[in-house]
């Protein structure tokens, strides 16, 4: 089995070296216009291909992983006349059917929404796909994704959902982790210590919630001692109507996938 990237950037970089312990890097063919960003890959093994072309005749699977504003400079429909490939787009907002409409009727669309902790392989990724999919090609990319996050197949009117929820999550974890560990630098703690305790206190908290001993709700109030220290903080958050603040940001998030959906119609 033979995958392809087209464009090599951070999420790519993620899920190639999650699947090179799969398939092997010898069966990973690369193409980005600025080769300089393949270096790893090249050097464990992967070939770096002479255009874009030979990556959609070559390859069994290849990955739309460029920018969505770059997608109709980056991806044209001569790529694919002599095409067998499925095709699994990682670009924000840019629908199956726009996708087909460059590629033809003829190549199987999967869309995926991964995310940055795939680099640790703790990422998260929602996946969807065309008609013409099959199951076993479905089920492949399934597996392959599963190296590096959990996977879970939607409906694609849900992927705007899952490009606020899990896509653009982890920056506002680190944003929250960021302001909490100011707070103790504030409070007179080093920022090795305060950014180190703020760090493992969500990697707890996130490994707890993963496991799911308890719903959400009840983690809570189990942290959550009537009239202590904790209550007094979450009370601070209701307060300020942190869940409204919370909601208008993944509102604007899903706004903008859907916005980059329609510059492509």
């Amino acid at each position: 089995m033979k995958i392809g990237f087209l464009g090599v950037g951070n999420m790519a970089s993620a899920i190639i070296r999650g699947i090179s312990d799969k398939i092997g890097y010898e069966n990973i063919f690369l193409y980005d216009v600025d080769k300089s960003k393949c270096t790893e890959f090249i050097s464990n093994g992967s070939a770096f291909v002479s255009s874009q072309s030979e990556l959609f005749t070559g390859c069994d699977y290849v990955f739309l992983s460029v920018k969505p504003q770059q997608f109709k400079d980056a991806v044209l429909s001569s790529y694919f006349i002599n095409a067998k490939c499925t095709v699994i787009s990682i670009m924000a907002g840019i629908t199956v059917a726009t996708i087909k409409s460059v590629v033809g009727d003829n190549i199987p669309i999967i869309r995926a929404m991964p995310n940055a902790p795939m680099m640790n392989k703790l990422g998260a990724v929602g996946i969807c796909r065309d008609s013409s999919v099959s199951d076993d090609s479905l089920n492949t990319v399934k597996e392959l994704l599963s190296s590096v996050a959990i996977v879970k197949e939607i409906g694609e009117d849900k992927m705007s959902v899952i490009t606020a929820l899990s896509g653009s999550g982890p920056a506002y974890y680190y944003l929250f982790t960021k302001y909490i560990a100011e707070y103790a630098i504030e409070a007179g703690l080093d920022k090795e210590t305060a950014e180190l305790f703020a760090a493992q206190t969500a990697l707890g908290a996130a490994d707890t919630m993963v496991k799911r001993p308890h719903e959400i709700d009840e983690l809570i109030r189990i942290v959550r001692s009537p009239n202590g220290t904790t209550e007094k903080a979450l009370i601070s958050f209701d307060e300020s109507n942190l869940k409204d603040v919370v909601s208008k940001a993944l509102i604007a998030c899903e706004k903008r996938s859907d916005e980059l959906s329609g510059a492509y119609k």
